[in-house]
């Protein structure tokens, strides 16, 4: 059996650090979120028909998890964060039904979240906390 020493030992190196940087990333996944103590409102200066509702939070977080309270069922909504100064970007879609107080799993980076259903649910959502990687 014949090994070419240079080719194995990068080929190691770069299976390790692919390894490392994957268990680095499920341990972020799996470790407790912090809860922001963040401004909830109805956003009527989003273009959004019929109704918008967001939160700020004082800084920039990684957001990984929302829970929105509704008084009703609601549908097909989407869930947007922004990303720099009115940059928003469009972080999940919910097609199916939220209700009472649901937990959105999500992935981005921003100062606010923008909860926008696309039925008409004026004044439906009661609040949306925010849960985020703590520092």
């Amino acid at each position: 059996m014949q090994f070419q020493h240079g080719n194995l030992i990068i080929v190691f190196v770069m299976a390790s650090l692919g390894a490392t940087i994957g268990c680095a990333k499920i341990l972020e996944d799996q470790g407790e979120l912090e809860r922001v103590d963040a401004t909830f409102f109805y956003d009527s200066t989003s273009s959004s028909i019929p109704s918008a509702y967001a939160v700020e939070l004082p800084e920039q977080r990684t957001i990984r998890r929302i829970i929105v309270h509704s008084v009703d069922r609601i549908r097909n909504t989407d869930i947007y964060v922004r990303s720099g100064k009115n940059r928003w970007i469009h972080a999940k879609q919910i097609k199916g039904w939220i209700e009472g107080a649901t937990d959105i799993d999500i992935r981005a980076r921003g100062d606010a979240v923008r909860v926008i259903p696309k039925t008409d649910a004026l004044r439906v959502i009661q609040d949306v906390e925010v849960f985020v990687v703590p520092k």
